[in-house]
């Protein structure tokens, strides 16, 4: 008994050129590439670097502000540089970043004023490190003031206690004192967050393998 199949030429033809579409049009695709990647780049930020905990752990003297913890989030304070990532496309370029000012900081890094060089800076050196001074606002500090010396009982690697000085101070001493507004060098190490991660080429093939996969399957339904 002969079979009839009916074909909905024009629906055919919308689906037909949606695939072609989909293979040739590189803008979907790049845009697939731009949501793995700010998927990648989240996951970077809980891991705290690639490979994971990668990133150089914060700074005594920076654990000391009552703002950090010992099981604070690297490069997440208020939320603004995690969530300010983002991209654009076009026919074929993809774009991805942010336009917060401080990222470089933290991507790249940012040297004390030498460097690390030691001996005499050339004139191009100089110039080059004077050019990452950042700019301090006026603003009130302060310090423990000095009370004198004292002595107290410590002991030592050995066991041995002995009697020691010590400089006594308290924050009922701590005095107050503007800052004016200046320019200094930071000492920041690089915490690279926009990076390739090793899995991301295969998440970025499968994603795009399954949006393929899925305009063909349209087409091939159409044309039943």
């Amino acid at each position: 008994m002969p079979v009839t199949v009916q074909v909905d030429e024009r629906q055919a033809n919308v689906q037909l050129n949606e695939l072609r579409s989909a293979v040739t049009d590189t803008r979907p695709l790049l845009n697939i590439v731009g949501e793995v990647m700010r998927g990648s780049i989240a996951k970077t930020f809980r891991e705290e670097g690639s490979p994971a905990g990668s990133w150089p752990k914060l700074a005594i003297s920076t654990l000391r502000n009552r703002k950090y913890t010992s099981g604070h989030k690297l490069l997440i304070m208020s939320g603004r540089l995690f969530g300010s990532i983002s991209y654009t496309s076009s026919a074929d370029a993809l774009t991805i970043g942010t336009n917060v000012p401080y990222a470089a900081v933290h991507q790249f890094g940012s040297a004390d004023y030498r460097g690390g060089l030691t001996g005499p800076l050339t004139r191009e050196q100089h110039a080059a490190y004077e050019a990452e001074r950042v700019n301090v606002p006026a603003h009130m500090g302060s310090r423990l003031r000095k009370l004198g010396m004292g002595s107290t009982l410590r002991t030592d690697k050995r066991g041995v206690v002995r009697r020691v000085h010590v400089r006594i101070v308290g924050p009922q001493n701590r005095t107050q004192f503007e800052v004016r507004a200046h320019k200094r060098h930071q000492n920041i190490p690089p915490r690279p967050f926009l990076v390739f991660r090793p899995e991301d080429p295969g998440r970025m093939a499968e994603a795009i393998s399954i949006y393929i996969a899925g305009k063909a399957g349209a087409a091939r339904t159409a044309g039943a």
